[in-house]
């Protein structure tokens, strides 16, 4: 029963760190705080995290995703252009 326990603690706990790597792995990044800015006719988000220093609001290029509303608190899956930009084609809401 113990070996059990364990061999199970150990599935779950590779299970675990490769779905952390996995996103790692694809050179995404999770960015997570409100919408302060749209704009629809470049296709482009500012989110701001709240962090006070100097990395706090992010400006986001939309791929195929419908831009969320100013106000909405959301998680933007994003990965870095070589253009000094981020973009992102995932955005989850959190809230109003």
């Amino acid at each position: 029963m113990k070996n059990l326990l364990c061999g199970l603690a150990v599935i779950l706990s590779v299970a675990l760190s490769s779905a952390v790597l996995a996103e790692e792995a694809t050179g995404r990044e999770k960015i997570t705080g409100t919408v302060i800015s749209v704009d629809h006719k470049q296709g482009l988000i500012v989110i701001d995290t709240g962090k006070h220093d100097g990395q706090g609001r992010f400006e986001i290029i939309l791929v195929d995703v419908k831009a969320p509303k100013v106000g909405e608190k959301v998680t933007a899956h994003c990965w870095y252009h070589n253009r000094g930009r981020y973009c992102t084609d995932k955005i989850e809401t959190l809230s109003h």
